[in-house]
């Protein structure tokens, strides 16, 4: 006696599995983007300490620029790291989460420091002609 064993049908896949990719990517990429964060903004500052360094410790031109133009990059990919962080902080708290304050404090804050940098210094090379 055989018993013929009839294999069961796929289910479709819905859409709204597909959604939730989308979610879960939204908040792995926030939860690094607050701690990317301070990662440039600490980049940020060594590089413009070593400007300032430089400065007294008479680094040639050339080291000075690069110097100047690191410290430019990681400050505006502190900006846009702190931008979407501070939005991701802030649609946290609407969806029902809990408020971390001093998180959205801290990184509103290195956020406009560094921005506010990279403007000052490309003020400075606009007036100095670098």
């Amino acid at each position: 006696m055989t018993i013929d064993v009839q294999p069961t049908p796929l289910k479709p896949q819905s859409k709204a599995g597909q959604g939730r990719f989308w979610r879960e990517l939204a908040l792995s990429v926030g939860a690094i983007s607050s701690r990317a964060v301070w990662f440039t903004f600490v980049h940020a500052l060594m590089f413009l300490a070593f400007y300032l360094l430089g400065n007294f410790q008479q680094f040639l031109d050339s080291s000075q620029l690069v110097l100047l133009r690191l410290f430019e990059v990681a400050a505006a990919f502190t900006g846009a790291f702190g931008a979407y962080a501070v939005i991701y902080l802030i649609a946290r708290t609407l969806a029902g989460s809990r408020l971390p304050v001093t998180r959205l404090v801290a990184t509103a804050s290195a956020t406009v420091v560094s921005v506010a940098l990279v403007l000052l210094f490309k003020l400075s090379q606009a007036w100095f002609r670098l």
